[in-house]
C-alpha cells in the first residue's frame, strides 16, 4: 500500500467529509491518486535505507597560508 510523505487532507472513497491523513499513513482508491498527482506518496524504491546513499565528509589536512 502507498504511504504518504506529509499530510494529506481528501475525501476517501465512499465519505462525505473529508479527514486529516497523517505522514506515514497508508491510503488507498483516489486519495491514494489524489497524493500520487500531488507527489505526497513515499516512493518504495527511494525511500529504501539500503537505497540511500551513505556519504562521508572528506577529512583533508588544513591548509598553511603564508607560512
Amino acid at each position: 500500500m502507498p504511504k504518504l510523505k506529509s499530510d494529506f487532507f481528501a475525501v476517501p472513497d465512499g465519505e462525505i467529509y473529508p479527514r486529516h491523513y497523517g505522514a506515514g499513513e497508508d491510503v488507498f482508491g483516489s486519495v491514494a491518486l489524489a497524493a500520487e498527482q500531488e507527489g505526497l506518496l513515499i516512493d518504495p524504491k527511494i525511500d529504501k535505507p539500503s537505497a540511500r546513499r551513505k556519504t562521508k565528509a572528506i577529512k583533508s589536512a588544513p591548509e598553511n597560508k603564508g607560512q
